[in-house]
Order: structure tokens, then C-alpha cells, then sequence
């Protein structure tokens, strides 16, 4: 299990996405051979009250908890991206994103391809 063997080909992810997750989100991070975690903001909003609503202030700050916990256990934290805020994962310091889905037909993902590809080439 990567990144316990450099060489392994097996990476253990974990989702968090209910408040007992976020409570014991330290805790979770000093897992051996965790190799990174997503937050379910949907999840997270029927969990926390929110029915739906991920942009609801409980959601976010959730997020935010996990994914300042995530960054000072040096566990990456992944990210949902599209094109109008892959600028702003990307200062944020997400290692790892999911860009689209298998019904998403807009090429967004495509173009976020292409804006972290022009990004690499400077």
C-alpha cells in the first residue's frame, strides 16, 4: 500500500462525509499508509442538517477543517475542480482532483486538462 511501499500499487482512500468523521478527522490522518481522503460535501449537508445545500456555512466549514488537518498531516486532500475555479485548487495547494464525472458531456474536464498542462509548461 502506497505511500507505505513507494512501490506499491495500491493506494487506501478514505471519504469523510458526516460530523463524527470531521470530529476525529486528527485521528483518522495517523492511519498507517493512508494515501488520501475526500470530503462528500453533499453527504456532509443531509448529515449535518443541510439537506443538500453544500454551500451551506456548516458544509464549508467542515471542508475547511479537513482540509486544514489533511495539509498539516501531509495527506492530500482531494478536490473537486472545474474551469471556473481549477485556479483556485491549484493555490490552494490540492495534489489530487477529480475534474468531471463519466456523464459530464460539457468538456470541462477537458479544459481543465488543458489549463493545468499550460500550467506545467511554465
Amino acid at each position: 500500500v502506497w505511500p507505505l511501499n513507494p512501490s506499491g500499487d495500491i493506494m487506501a482512500i478514505i471519504m469523510i462525509e458526516d460530523e463524527v468523521g470531521v470530529k476525529n478527522i486528527g485521528s483518522i490522518l495517523k492511519v498507517p499508509g493512508l494515501g488520501a481522503v475526500i470530503f462528500g460535501p453533499y453527504d456532509y449537508s443531509f448529515s449535518s442538517g443541510n439537506f443538500g445545500n453544500t454551500g451551506a456555512p456548516a458544509v464549508k466549514t467542515a471542508w475547511e477543517k479537513v482540509k486544514e488537518a489533511c495539509d498539516r498531516a501531509n495527506v492530500p486532500l482531494i478536490g473537486f475542480a472545474g474551469v471556473d475555479d481549477i485556479e483556485a485548487k491549484v493555490k490552494e495547494n490540492y495534489r489530487m482532483l477529480l475534474i468531471g464525472s463519466n456523464v459530464d458531456l460539457s468538456g470541462g474536464p477537458g479544459k481543465v486538462l488543458d489549463i493545468l498542462r499550460k500550467k506545467n509548461s511554465r
